[in-house]
């Protein structure tokens, strides 16, 4: 229990820092849309023994405010928050050491 809760902050964080600086770095790759396999929001999928599900999708638009006051804009697109759970069902820890999310243009952000 408290390795997945160690994950789950984590992740947590990593979400954090996408949301923080959102998609305003380098250029993105590109692939294609017909390649990728989708599920909606809240079905849980399966790699193995780790299962994912995506909880909440939510669009926060193109700027990006603080609570201190500040804002951040984005270069290319909009900000997004995604809330996604990951469970491990092995006994083995795991780490993610690259997340990956594809928007609906086909465009990789490496978060």
């Amino acid at each position: 229990m408290k390795k997945l809760i160690i994950f789950l902050l984590s992740i947590l964080i990593i979400g954090l820092t996408f949301i923080i600086y959102g998609c305003s770095q380098a250029p993105k790759e590109k692939i294609g849309i017909s390649q990728i396999e989708t599920e909606p929001v809240g079905k849980e999928v399966s790699t193995g023994l780790i299962r994912w599900q995506v909880k909440e999708a939510e669009d926060l638009g193109i700027r990006l405010y603080s609570d201190a006051g500040g804002y951040l804009d984005s270069e290319e697109g909009k900000f997004a928050k995604i809330t996604f759970s990951v469970e491990n069902n092995s006994d083995d820890a795991r780490v993610i050491y690259d997340l990956t999310v594809i928007d609906d243009k086909g465009r990789k952000h490496n978060i």
